[in-house]
């Protein structure tokens, strides 16, 4: 994947859901890299039998904050991707952040 870096770890979670785990200093570059992917699945045609192409998206959840559990994280990841899809796919939605997460 050219977008992600070396010592990110990228994932299936199940199904069709993946998950991009980075060290990132702010929720404004886990944002910028996944809009980065969204745009590269977005540039992905496959191609039918027929020769016709079919076009691929994708939704992101971001979450970012260095005082949750990996499995809070992962739980805020989540809704903020169900978010995605119910907002009409192909896009990224973040994780809502409070006072209990050390949000200020």
């Amino acid at each position: 994947m050219a977008h992600v870096r070396s010592d990110d770890l990228v994932g299936r979670i199940g199904g069709e859901e993946f998950a991009v785990l980075i060290r990132a200093q702010d929720q404004e570059t886990a944002t910028a890299l996944a809009h980065r992917l969204r745009k590269g699945v977005e540039d992905i045609f496959m191609l039918a039998a027929t020769g016709e192409k079919i076009s691929v998206t994708s939704s992101f959840g971001v979450a970012a904050n260095k005082n949750l559990t990996w499995r809070q994280f992962m739980a805020k990841a989540d809704v903020a991707l169900y978010a995605a899809k119910q907002a009409g796919r192909n896009c990224v939605r973040l994780a809502e952040q409070d006072i209990a997460d050390g949000a200020v």
